[in-house]
């Protein structure tokens, strides 16, 4: 799925692929980085996301405190190369540093989500 960004409700809508979805469920969730020059190269673009984003959602909650009961679990994440994939790996492994500072000067693309259903 590569719609969410372009969406005003992120909550409704990842209420709404909680409410269809089966027990268990995998959903792909793909979103240009906050740091992205795609997300600002497509004017429907509303919003950018980071590493941790979407914790609001799941069993991780943020550092913010929980805005929802658990809909999800994260499987894995990880940010997207314009190229050299193995650079990316490495990045999707240290993701406060990466997002807090590298991004700054390493281009990021988008981040991918693999999110399972809580029922």
């Amino acid at each position: 799925m590569n719609v969410i960004e372009h969406l005003d409700d992120v909550f409704q809508t990842m209420a709404e692929i909680h409410r269809i979805g089966k027990p268990g469920g995998l959903v792909e969730i793909r979103v240009p980085h906050f740091r992205s020059a795609c997300l600002y190269e497509d004017i429907t673009h509303k919003r950018g996301f980071a590493w941790r984003t979407l914790d609001i959602f799941c069993d991780r909650g943020t550092i913010y405190g929980n805005y929802s009961r658990t809909l999800f679990t994260i499987e894995s994440r990880r940010y997207t190369p314009y190229k050299l994939r193995w650079l990316y790996d490495l990045l999707s492994k240290i993701p406060v540093l990466t997002d807090n500072l590298l991004s700054k000067y390493v281009p990021m693309a988008s981040i991918y989500f693999r999110l399972r259903i809580v029922k």
